[in-house]
């Protein structure tokens, strides 16, 4: 075996699905793409794999195999502290709890907040995905947060500009020639999400005859329901030259082929840690990005290609898109190729994988379990 190769088996816990969207299974998909050898498993909150955490716990009490365990959510982080305690009672039983924060503070109740600061008793170390954030993390719990940056994949960042490219120069700028911007919005349905922040935004805006707005609404969630009817509502005010188009939840490649030809990204989130979707989008460069002025966010993209508006603010949003849109329409050759945030480049998950890697070979070497 070799020197820095790890004898642990390691296990992501997480609250969501194992699909391409979820940024944990993400995360350790890129972890065996880094390093072959590892032993990866993920466990989801579903029953079949509850079951595989009961085997797990079953094994640590007869066997004295090594595990770190990586929660990503609330729940993942409560089994996390569960699983170390066990071990602590079994003595011996080798396992390292690790927890990384993909949320802010101010989205948690004071109950769960209590819980998670317990969980610093037990969980042996922490990362998050922003330096805010760890700022913010280290003085709630009055330790070392590690900066673990996220992102996308490398490979993806080069199929999303190899695609846009193409959509852009072989076909000769047809959004300019139709007089036409893309705008997408995607992600999940949810409150913290805020889809209808971008319509109730849509409801004042005025564009000239000559010019027309394609606006697509792609992802899955609770509050599709809702959403569709406040589409229809809208749609029942016919807005000229505005058209809106729901699409629904979309798998990997077709994400990307709408990335390619989207002009303008818009996020509403009330509250968000990263937004690996702004990651993405900023890997076409013919795309502008709106986002809500939320630290973590302007901490990580804040550059000339980006507009931020006042969170929950459709007055402040609305102002925002008629900016971009009339700048669009002004402005032959739209490319942004040359511009980015600050390290940008660092945000992939070729970065996180070797962090973590590194940081998993010095739990083997140094931790006493």
């Amino acid at each position: 075996m070799k020197e820095n190769q790890l004898k642990s088996t390691i296990i992501y816990l997480s609250d969501s699905r194992n699909t391409p969207t979820n940024i944990p299974y993400r995360i350790k998909q890129s972890l065996i793409e880094y390093e072959t050898n590892l032993k990866v498993d993920f466990l989801s909150f579903n029953y079949n794999d509850l079951l595989r955490l009961l085997k797990i716990i079953l094994i640590l009490i007869f066997n004295n195999d090594e595990y770190i365990i990586h929660s990503h959510h609330l729940k993942s982080l409560i089994i996390n502290s569960i699983m170390k305690f066990i071990s602590k009672l079994l003595r011996k039983k080798r396992i390292f709890s690790y927890h990384t924060f993909h949320c802010e503070l101010r989205r948690y109740s004071r109950l769960k907040l209590n819980l998670i600061y317990l969980s610093k008793f037990l969980i042996d170390d922490f990362s998050c995905v922003s330096k805010n954030l760890k700022l913010n993390w280290g003085n709630f719990l009055s330790q070392e947060i590690k900066f673990l940056p996220i992102g996308i994949s490398n490979k993806e960042k080069n199929i999303i500009l190899e695609k846009s490219k193409q959509e852009n120069y072989n076909n000769i700028f047809p959004n300019e020639i139709e007089n036409l911007i893309k705008i997408s919005w995607i992600g999940r349905f949810e409150k913290v999400k805020n889809p209808l922040l971008f319509l109730k935004s849509l409801e004042d805006i005025n564009v000239k005859s000559n010019k027309k707005i394609e606006i697509i609404f792609a992802g899955d969630g609770k509050l599709v329901p809702i959403f569709k009817k406040e589409l229809k509502s809208f749609l029942d005010l016919n807005i000229q030259n505005i058209k809106v188009k729901y699409i629904g939840f979309q798998d990997r490649e077709e994400v990307m082929n709408l990335i390619s030809k989207t002009n303008l990204y818009i996020n509403t989130s009330s509250s968000e840690s990263f937004c690996v979707s702004a990651n993405e989008f900023l890997c076409n460069p013919f795309c502008k990005l709106i986002l809500p002025n939320i630290k973590n966010l302007k901490e990580i993209y804040e550059c000339k290609r980006v507009d931020f508006y006042e969170v929950n603010n459709a007055k402040s949003l609305r102002h925002v898109i008629l900016k971009n849109v009339e700048h669009f329409f002004k402005k032959s050759s739209k490319s942004y190729q040359n511009i980015y945030p600050n390290n940008f480049l660092i945000y992939n998950l070729e970065e996180t994988a070797k962090r973590l890697v590194n940081s998993y070979i010095s739990v083997n070497k140094n931790y006493k379990y």
